[in-house]
């Protein structure tokens, strides 16, 4: 009866060591730090360099306006970095800034070569200077301000100091503590990336995806309207469109003419009165004035160098009066 009774004792003990091994191992589970994913990134550096890499550090750390923010790299999207100088420069810049006042003329001579040469560093320093200084000085310092704006792009003259950290749910603006990012790259290895140096940082995954339904009775007429797709298209991420459905180009004029276009346009009526594109065909445009015009047609994939909203619009058959029906267009931006 005892070896019974030891036997059921024994059967009962063990489901129950097995449960309160599963809790132990779950404990220690809990114990153990989270797993970093980190995403494929691009850092981009004034000079035009590009690297890629992705994040060896698990988080950013942010000083806001209401306080330090603690971000998780991996939900890191893009960061556009505010304006810095390193200690070295600006000691530099300070120097050139003190001498382009003194009496000496060749001092500020030198001083406003230097300063020239010095280029996007000195822009918003000489942009604060310009106001409030005697008339000569300003004229000078106006010069300087012209001869830089000849030789740097614009969108590198930035005098925002506060970075802009992009997750997928919000943007954040404020100032990353510390000079460096740690990063590891495929040539480099572990590399710290000094921020004074880059640009921007640009995740290749998934950044966005809209749908829209572009009208051709009001983007399809000869008044050349665009239209805003609200989606903004990111440098050195692969931009894929594609768009289905049909139009009618006399729908306007003659509903039911037989006139019919895809994304594609109608090769039948060709480019004609100097067309630059066919008729019916689904055109588009980064930037709101004055970028490149793109033929999108049904599927268009292509990698960007540029930042804008993408605008999209479709051709129309010149003389028809205008089209009628619609093209659904589906925008989205992801890995390269």
């Amino acid at each position: 009866m005892s070896r019974t009774i030891r036997w059921a004792t024994l059967i009962l003990a063990v489901p129950l060591a097995i449960g309160q091994a599963a809790q132990d191992d779950k404990k220690a589970d809990d114990k153990k730090p989270a797993v970093h994913n980190p995403l494929e990134t691009i850092a981009s550096y004034h000079d035009g360099t590009k690297v890629r890499m992705v994040f060896v550090q698990e988080f950013l750390e942010i000083e806001t306006k209401y306080g330090k923010l603690k971000v998780p790299t991996a939900d890191v999207r893009r960061i556009d970095f505010g304006f810095r100088l390193s200690p070295e420069i600006q000691q530099k810049l300070d120097e050139a800034l003190a001498n382009l006042t003194k009496d000496n003329f060749q001092l500020r001579e030198n001083a406003a070569k230097d300063l020239v040469t010095m280029g996007r560093l000195s822009y918003p320093a000489l942009l604060k200077l310009s106001k409030g200084q005697d008339l000569d000085t300003t004229r000078r310092i106006e010069d300087m301000i012209k001869a830089i704006r000849t030789k740097i792009p614009a969108d590198q003259l930035k005098s925002r100091t506060e970075d802009l950290v992009h997750t997928h749910t919000f943007t954040i603006a404020g100032r990353i503590d510390g000079a460096t990012v740690k990063a590891k790259t495929e040539h480099f290895g572990e590399v710290a990336l000094k921020i004074v140096d880059l640009r921007n940082l640009q995740s290749t995954a998934v950044v966005g995806e809209v749908k829209v339904s572009v009208d051709a009775m009001t983007y399809g007429g000869n008044n050349v309207q665009w239209m805003d797709t609200g989606f903004t298209v990111q440098p050195d991420v692969q931009l894929s469109v594609t768009a289905s459905g049909e139009v009618d180009l006399y729908g306007v004029q003659s509903p039911g003419s037989g006139a019919l276009s895809g994304p594609d346009g109608n090769r039948n009526y060709g480019r004609g009165n100097g067309a630059q594109y066919l008729p019916g065909q689904l055109i588009g445009r980064i930037g709101e004035d004055g970028g490149e015009i793109i033929v999108i047609g049904r599927k268009f994939e292509k990698v960007p160098t540029i930042e804008g909203k993408l605008y999209l619009r479709i051709a129309p058959l010149p003389g028809s009066g205008g089209s009628t029906g619609s093209y659904a267009v589906n925008i989205s931006s992801g890995a390269n």
